[in-house]
């Protein structure tokens, strides 16, 4: 499963960006409230921050997975910590995911379905795409969809407030644009 730098930053983009929507949105609004735009500005920026150190990773060595390069880098022990901190984290979000995003399909597209039913069908899904390998499939999708998005969100600006998004998707397409290049 080989997947180009360019396809790691557009599918970390692209589930930032729609994990950022799905499960972000309103906690953080209901939390910092008027200075919800500060927290969005912070967490894009982590965001960002981590998609870069994630393709400079990547590139300095692209024959090791992750678990490989955890235990060459921080020895036996802490890579192995770090590995199993690692697994935790995607043990405890994978579930909020699949449920957040079986809500929005139950909402959005199929509100008669029930949404076991989905929560079914979306771990088939996963299932059926790692048994295949499919990691490479995705990549390039996200390589082909996550310029698309960008500029579809670009040009839905004006749709938004102008005193309260402008500026911050703008600093952030630029953030990401330098990156990126």
């Amino acid at each position: 499963m080989k997947i180009s730098s360019r396809q790691v930053f557009w599918l970390m983009f692209t589930f930032e960006l729609g994990d950022m929507i799905l499960l972000m949105i309103s906690p953080t609004i209901q939390d910092a409230k008027q200075d919800a735009w500060i927290a969005h500005i912070i967490a894009s920026l982590l965001g960002v921050f981590i998609v870069y150190i994630a393709i400079k990773v990547a590139q300095s060595f692209p024959e090791l997975s992750f678990v490989q390069f955890s235990k060459k880098t921080f020895g036996r022990w802490l890579g192995i910590i770090i590995i199993l901190l690692y697994f935790f984290q995607w043990i405890t979000v994978i579930p909020i995911i699949l449920v957040e995003s079986a809500n929005f399909i139950n909402t959005i597209l199929l509100p008669q379905t029930t949404t076991w039913l989905i929560y079914f069908l979306l771990i088939g899904l996963l299932i059926f795409m790692m048994y295949n390998g499919s990691l490479q499939t995705i990549g390039f999708l996200s390589e082909v969809f996550g310029p698309i998005i960008l500029i579809v969100l670009f040009f839905s600006l004006p749709l938004f407030q102008k005193n309260f998004m402008s500026g911050i998707f703008c600093l952030y397409i630029m953030i990401v644009g330098f990156l990126q290049y």
